[in-house]
């Protein structure tokens, strides 16, 4: 953390990780955390179970 504050010029926590900190106290974040893991699983589970029944098939 040393440096950071360091390499950036910034002495306090909020300055450097505001962001963050605002992003994860969202009260919306339960819910995007959900969509993001309903995205995941069609992106990557279901397009490898078409890819396996694809090279199964042919």
């Amino acid at each position: 953390m040393d440096k950071v504050k360091e390499n950036t010029g910034y002495t306090d926590l909020e300055t450097i990780f505001g962001w963050e900190i605002a992003h994860r106290s969202d009260k919306h974040r339960k819910r995007r955390k959900i969509e993001q893991f309903i995205i995941d699983e069609i992106t990557f589970v279901i397009s490898g179970i078409i890819a396996y029944s694809n090279a199964v098939l042919f």
